[in-house]
């Protein structure tokens, strides 16, 4: 009986810690939605997901995401950690000297058997495991909407406080506004 009660503590636990993860994850997540693509920041990872109406196969991702500049012999394998469908993707550019750039590609299939296409762009970094878990985060469709910024933008929050924006000011990626004004 103490077994079984152990157990069920060390179960519930883990459920616990993983849910705090997940909020603090959250809670670090910024995101803004433009034309059917999702751009989010987090941790200085630069993220994106777009999802194209087509079927999902290897031949349609070059066709469909042309932007990635990715060839259909570049699609080899899938991350098999993942548990579902998917191609996977890296490319690792040195631009400028001395600094590498992870550009990480997942490609899944959604609910309804169309690509969602999910780039990872960080520099000098690469966390497989916060990738996995965001692409999770995607195809379950768990991204909270209190992480999406409005497109038009009226105020910033900068290390909690609300800050008020003129009307000239617009996003030029998450995190990073632009004053017609001031250029």
């Amino acid at each position: 009986m103490i077994k079984y009660k152990l157990l069920f503590l060390v179960f519930w636990g883990c459920c616990f810690s993983y849910g705090q993860d997940v909020n603090e994850f959250f809670s670090r997540l910024q995101a803004i939605s433009n034309n059917g693509v999702d751009f989010f920041n987090v941790d200085g990872i630069e993220i994106t997901s777009q999802k194209v109406e087509a079927s999902f196969i290897k031949k349609n991702i070059p066709k469909n995401f042309k932007q990635l500049k990715i060839r259909e012999k570049d699609i080899v394998n899938g991350d098999s950690l993942l548990g579902f469908k998917n191609f996977y993707v890296l490319k690792l550019m040195e631009e400028p000297k001395g600094y590498k750039n992870y550009l990480s590609y997942y490609f899944i299939e959604s609910a309804d058997q169309k690509i969602i296409a999910i780039t990872f762009a960080s520099i000098n970094k690469i966390d497989k495991e916060f990738e996995r878990k965001f692409v999770r985060s995607v195809k379950e469709n768990l991204i909270p909407k209190s992480v999406y910024n409005s497109i038009r933008i009226d105020s910033i929050n900068f290390a909690g406080r609300k800050i008020p924006l003129g009307e000239s000011c617009q996003w030029m990626g998450v995190n990073n506004v632009r004053s017609e004004e001031h250029t």
